[in-house]
């Protein structure tokens, strides 16, 4: 019976309640030059971020870590998108994020080569199709 009852929560909970992958539009630079998709999968910490600028693009991989109430979102390996070709001429962005009372974020983005700026940072809500909506302009999908 018991084993039933694990089945029956692993077929019908769990997708409900499932891993998810969060949706986030970063920009930042003069005049919002730097815009980007970051995508984090929630449940390891791990995500995959694509940077436009210029007519460009570069893709990061993420590490996500969560400490004394800041989200730190720390890049690396900067590649042309789809490939395991480095990007030479691009240091990757580091990303500290906090979220006031009322839910606002604030960011920070520090790249390797220690460039500071101020970001804006927002949560793509929404269900799968609205999430793959934004992702198109940065040639991502999401599928869960």
């Amino acid at each position: 019976m018991k084993t039933i009852k694990i089945i029956f929560f692993l077929l019908f909970f769990l997708p409900v309640y499932g891993i998810s992958q969060d949706v986030y539009e970063v920009k930042w630079g003069p005049q919002q030059r730097y815009k980007g998709a970051l995508v984090i999968d929630e449940e390891d910490g791990s995500g995959t971020a694509r940077i436009k600028w210029d007519g460009n693009m570069v893709e990061q991989t993420l590490t996500v870590d969560y400490t004394n109430e800041v989200l730190r979102v720390d890049g690396s390996y900067p590649v042309y998108p789809g490939t395991s070709d480095a990007h030479e001429s691009y240091n990757a962005d580091n990303f500290y994020i906090t979220i006031d009372n009322l839910g606002k974020y604030s960011c920070i983005n520090i790249d390797d080569a220690n460039s500071t700026s101020k970001c804006s940072l927002r949560k793509i809500n929404g269900n799968l199709k609205a999430k793959n909506k934004f992702l198109k302009e940065f040639d991502m999908t999401v599928d869960y």
